[in-house]
């Protein structure tokens, strides 16, 4: 009784933890901020954390609004700044950046990002008011455009991999009800992981955008390893309790090995400095730990519930023979086997890539509305690459110098850096400067003597201190052609008391200035580059600033943000990031081989095809010419190697089980021959799920990190059954000294034998 009741109660427990993760979802928080996810000591980390308790948000949208005789500058910034006095907490500023081409460019600021509630009406009110041929982009234009393409990317990504899973199980299976049912295992196992991520606080976008599909891809394998088995069982005589114990026992191993060769990949990420590693590790390590439970667990439990259905269900198998194509690589092996050097030219081709570190290469690129609004601007105003620098303090002699330097800088090509540099101590000078100059204009027709005289006022950091350089000022040049101090001191006074209204905007631009570039604390510098986010050019640019900043000891303490800043940390850290998660996925995966087969060879001879295929993929994008997002591909990497080396386990494994009782090449086609179909399951499953991904994602980071998985399942299932076999079959008396109880048969020994017992899948 209580053995037919322990199934029921793994069905029951599995559908309430269901139905409460399904609950949680929707409460999961998703970031669009990749800059959260730079390590602490980052510079660009340190400025926004800075920035943004000094200064408020740091997300902005630029808006070109085309002017009509109607629809002037000043009425679009009438209409504009009515929405910010509305909704003052959310758009914290509006600046009207520059007039050209019957065009306006506006920069908002907002105190949120684009998926907030509050920024998207408001975002909404400012596009009613820009009008319907308005330019708009920006990073809260991205984040709203990014939380709509990635639940429609997923959703339809998942679509169209479901009929194809189906598919394939209704080929690889010999029970239409066992259809059901792995789909079902399947299903839990996605709802339990997408639900759980509510404990970790927040996703990041690309997590949540791949993870759906992706491990239903990954994960696939673990249930028909498991239904194999089962049939394979009562096939043998079992009753549906004992199939289903033994099955279970067989095939523990099985599924346990490839995942943990699958885990492998996930665990590297979580040493990666730049976090979005960890982000993704720790969801997908939970997904294959989950999807691992659910294949012990709920799908035996389901299968013996409902025994009797699939017993009746049962059909023939569809999985044809593939003897002869075995027979075919047989033939060829030693052409195949030469294929392993493609990975020379694969390793090469790695230095002509053209990665992207920043947002512009993971959430922007073309078929992105504000992808297109930005050329459209860009093409008016050119590159309006803006970069803030804060610094503790104020420092106005530093900042006119800097000013001035850097106002003169130039790119390589000959072309200014910086389009505009924005200083509190520059903008007041502005200010000193029209003063200056329509006083003497004022004085000059009083006292033509007056016309050719020097005049200059003093910086005044404050409006006090103009006032008093500015008297000051009057004085020196009256008094220098003999007028007396007390006649000057009167006329003075007899000025300022008829400019009062003059006085007034120069003391509301004073204080809207230090509104503008100063907190309590610390000062702002606003720079506008004509280069793009990222590449040579702006790395140039980023360094050359930062030299520039680093002469001024007043400056000392400086933090950087902005699209730049950002994209050059991320390559500093990802860079190392790679290589180093690169190396221990290798390693755990080397280990794991290791330990299952007791071989010392064996690790090397199945992980240069798998890898070799790594490399393939990641070269791709060189051949082309088509830049990628470096995150895109040390994902792919880790899921291309733990997920596809079960491929060249597999086949490993059985190649050496038939060894035993077989000559090379009897054991070469029969192994190959039942391998094959395993392989082509999985590879499908992953490929169609990478290509669904990179033809729904409207997000260029997904988009590459789909198209590429797509490739891995391909180039993988093409290195295992094409040139895996003939490798092995060259290093066969290698394998044979360097493995612990091979006891492969000698070549010498002349018999064929049919084994009653094939290998359970990835049994070593």
């Amino acid at each position: 009784m209580k053995r037919k009741a322990l199934p029921l109660i793994i069905v029951i427990v599995f559908a309430v933890l269901t139905v409460v993760c399904a609950l949680m979802i929707p409460m999961t928080n998703v970031n669009y901020n990749m800059v959260k996810y730079l390590p602490e000591e980052s510079i660009a980390r340190q400025g926004y954390d800075l920035y943004k308790e000094e200064f408020g948000g740091t997300d902005t949208a630029n808006v070109m609004v085309y002017l009509t005789q109607e629809q002037t500058a000043d009425s679009f910034t009438a209409a504009f700044e009515k929405i910010r006095a509305e909704n003052p907490d959310i758009l914290t500023q509006v600046l009207l950046q520059g007039q050209k081409e019957d065009t306006a460019l506006y920069v908002f600021t907002f105190s949120a990002s684009g998926t907030d509630a509050g920024v998207q009406a408001v975002l909404d009110d400012i596009r009613s008011a820009a009008g319907e041929d308005a330019a708009v982009c920006g990073s809260v234009i991205d984040d709203e455009a990014s939380s709509q393409y990635m639940f429609t990317s997923a959703l339809l990504a998942t679509v169209i991999l479901i009929p194809v899973v189906i598919v394939l199980i209704i080929v690889s299976t010999r029970s239409l009800l066992s259809v059901v049912f792995v789909l079902a295992s399947l299903g839990v196992a996605i709802v339990l992981n997408m639900g759980t991520n509510f404990l970790l606080g927040e996703v990041s976008f690309i997590t949540q955008s791949i993870a759906m599909a992706l491990q239903l891809a990954i994960t696939l394998d673990y249930s028909i390893f498991l239904i194999h088995e089962y049939e394979r069982q009562i096939q043998a005589g079992a009753q549906p309790g004992e199939a289903i114990r033994r099955a279970i026992a067989r095939s523990f191993r099985s599924v346990s090995a490839a995942a943990l060769t699958t885990l492998s990949g996930f665990i590297a990420l979580l040493f990666m400095r730049f976090r979005i590693g960890s982000d993704l590790g720790w969801v997908f390590i939970k997904g294959v730990s989950i999807s691992f439970l659910c294949v012990l667990l709920l799908l035996p439990a389901l299968l013996l519930l409902f025994r009797k259905g699939v017993q009746r269900s049962t059909h023939k198998s569809w999985i044809p023979s593939f003897d002869k194509p075995a027979r075919g690589v047989f033939r060829a092996k030693y052409v195949f086997s030469f294929l392993i050097l493609l990975l020379i030219p694969a390793l090469l081709l790695q230095n002509r890539i053209d990665y992207r570190f920043g947002a512009s290469g993971i959430m922007t690129g073309e078929g992105v509305p504000s992808y297109e609004a930005k050329q459209e601007i860009t093409a008016i105003y050119g590159n309006e690459n803006q970069v803030l620098v804060i610094y503790p303090g104020s420092a106005p002699e530093a900042e006119l110098a800097l000013t001035e330097e850097l106002s003169a800088l130039k790119l390589e090509d000959g072309s200014t850096m910086f389009t505009s540099v924005l200083t509190d101590a520059a903008t007041k000078a502005g200010i000193i400067d029209m003063l200056e100059n329509e006083v003497k204009t004022q004085l000059g027709a009083l006292l033509p003597a007056l016309a050719d005289a020097d005049f200059e006022i003093p910086y005044a950091d404050t409006y006090e201190e103009l006032l008093s350089n500015f008297r000051q000022a009057v004085i020196d040049l009256c008094t220098g052609i003999g007028l007396p101090e007390s006649m000057v001191s009167g006329l003075i006074d007899n000025y300022l008391q008829g400019a009062q209204e003059q006085l007034a905007q120069l003391e509301a631009g004073y204080a809207t200035i230090d509104a503008n570039f100063r907190s309590e604390s610390h000062t702002r510098i606003v720079l506008t580059a004509d280069t793009t986010e990222e590449g040579d050019e702006a790395f140039f640019m980023y360094e050359t600033l930062m030299s520039k900043l680093d002469e001024y000891e007043a400056l000392n303490g400086y933090k950087m943000l902005g699209e730049t800043p950002f994209a050059y940390d991320i390559r500093e850290y990802m860079l190392v990031d790679y290589n180093r998660a690169s190396l221990l996925s290798a390693v755990l995966v080397f280990a794991i081989i290791l330990i299952s087969f007791r071989s010392l060879t064996l690790p090397f001879l199945l992980m240069i095809p798998i890898f070799t295929g790594v490399y393939i993929n990641s070269a791709i994008p060189a051949l082309t010419g088509d830049p990628i997002a470096l995150i895109g591909i040390l994902v792919v990497s880790m899921v291309h190697l733990g997920a596809t080396i079960d491929y060249a386990i597999l086949y490993a494994n059985t190649y050496c089980f038939y060894r035993k009782t077989m000559r090379k090449p009897q054991a070469f086609v029969k192994a190959l021959s039942e391998s094959i179909p395993s392989i082509l399951i999985s590879a499908i499953a992953l490929t169609v799920a990478g290509f669904a991904l990179g033809g729904t994602a409207n997000l260029p980071a997904t988009a590459d990190i789909g198209m590429m998985i797509g490739r891995a399942g391909l180039l993988s299932a093409f290195f295992t059954i094409f040139v895996l076999p003939g490798i092995l079959y060259l290093f066969d008396g290698v394998i044979r000294r360097t493995t612990l109880h091979c006891n492969f048969l000698s070549d010498d020994h002349v018999c064929e034998i049919t084994l009653q017992n094939p290998p359970s899948h990835l049994d070593p």
